[in-house]
């Protein structure tokens, strides 16, 4: 029997007495396998179903199971994000068309891309009191040194 582990997304509704899961509202999920249709199935549960008997139900029939919270919507978040990425990557691809201008805001941007996982760190260099890091973009394949500013 060859599993594939496929997880479901989150469902909206509790499995046993079908409450919405509302924004901000903590939940309980448990994946259990379906030998008919070899497949995982996901369940999730409001806290109140889970406290009441779902928990031992899934404890032992089940694969795994977790507890979360459903997120806030807030779709601004998302869209900075996106702009402050886009906006710290054209920061970096301009200081290094335009030299020493802009060494640091292109290190706090390259250290925000990191952090970010958008650019992965390669190697750090030291030459002549000076250090630069390597960066590189895994989606693009652009590479970047940045000069580490003094501090």
């Amino acid at each position: 029997m060859n599993k594939k582990i496929k997880i479901p997304r989150r469902n909206k509704h509790c499995y046993k007495d079908n409450e919405t899961l509302m924004p901000g509202i903590y939940y309980h999920s448990a994946i259990l396998w379906d030998d008919d249709e070899e497949v995982y199935h996901r369940r999730d549960y409001c806290i109140s179903c889970w406290k009441n008997g779902a928990k031992d139900e899934n404890i032992q029939q089940g694969w795994s199971y977790w507890k979360a919270q459903v997120p806030e919507k807030n779709n601004d978040n998302k869209k900075d994000d996106t702009t402050n990425e886009e906006q710290a990557l054209t920061t970096i691809k301009e200081a290094q068309e335009n030299g020493d201008e802009g060494i640091k805001e292109a290190f706090i941007a390259a250290l925000y891309l990191e952090r970010k996982r958008i650019l992965a760190f390669r190697k750090e260099i030291h030459d002549n009191n000076k250090t630069s890091r390597i960066y590189e973009h895994p989606i693009t394949e652009e590479t970047f040194c940045i000069m580490v500013p003094g501090v």
